[in-house]
């Protein structure tokens, strides 16, 4: 979710990609080097068309959805936690008894299940390359579901204290960025709008961390504050 908006006007198409050693996410009113040359294309980011929606446009078709920025962004960060569980059941040793697993044995199964059907409802075309990864550990999977199926799962533990903190600076966050696009031209300093921008992410995948039941409706929340941050930069003629 760090985004960075390369000189764009407010009335053309843009171009969106990420970049690789940074992690952040690029807009510019005109397309990469690569854009266009498949040779080049095939060892660089996938550059996503965004279309220019002029004031009083009619909303998008629910037939062609566009993968957002900050959607992006989360389906990454989940990828990388998911990826490193597929790695942490690939080494546990085939003689493992799931029946007699431990607390965290038991988390780790649930936090694997729990990113594996949000990144599918997120991301469904990368479900088939998902379930190709998983077809090592396909047995183990099968057995800890066996086990968990005969033993009644333990109570979820209450939310640490961190989460409450970290949401009321992350809820503090969403309005310091919507706050600072709303401000008019001149008094509108990009370089001031993109640092909370960064800020917002950074909480943004923290709290997830701590509380990831709520992911998908903070998810929601930044997702129309940053359509407010689009519109009002659409708006500068």
């Amino acid at each position: 979710m760090s985004i960075f908006f390369i000189g764009f006007s407010a009335h053309a198409d843009l171009y969106r990609w990420v970049d690789r050693e940074t992690g952040s996410v690029k807009f510019s009113n005109t397309p990469p080097p690569w854009f266009g040359d498949p040779e080049r294309e095939r060892s660089a980011p996938a550059v996503e068309i965004v279309p220019y929606r002029g004031p009083g446009a009619p909303p998008r078709s629910a037939t062609t959805p566009e993968v957002s920025p900050e959607t992006a962004r989360l389906v990454a960060s989940l990828e990388t936690r998911w990826a490193s569980l597929v790695r942490f059941f690939a080494a546990l040793p085939p003689t493992t008894d799931f029946s007699r697993a431990g607390t965290g044995l038991r988390q780790q199964i649930e936090a694997y299940r729990a990113l594996s059907a949000e990144l599918d409802r997120l991301d469904p075309a990368g479900t088939p390359r998902r379930r190709a990864q998983e077809a090592g550990i396909f047995e183990t999977l099968r057995r800890a579901r066996e086990a968990q199926v005969s033993a009644k799962p333990p109570a979820q533990p209450p939310a640490p204290p961190a989460s409450t903190q970290t949401e009321a600076r992350w809820r503090q966050a969403l309005q310091q960025v919507a706050a600072l696009a709303e401000r008019p031209e001149p008094a509108r300093s990009m370089p001031e709008l993109q640092d909370a921008l960064r800020t917002l992410e950074a909480l943004h995948v923290e709290l997830n961390r701590l509380d990831p039941s709520g992911a998908a409706a903070r998810e929601r929340e930044v997702q129309a504050t940053l359509e407010g941050v689009r519109r009002s930069l659409q708006a500068v003629r």
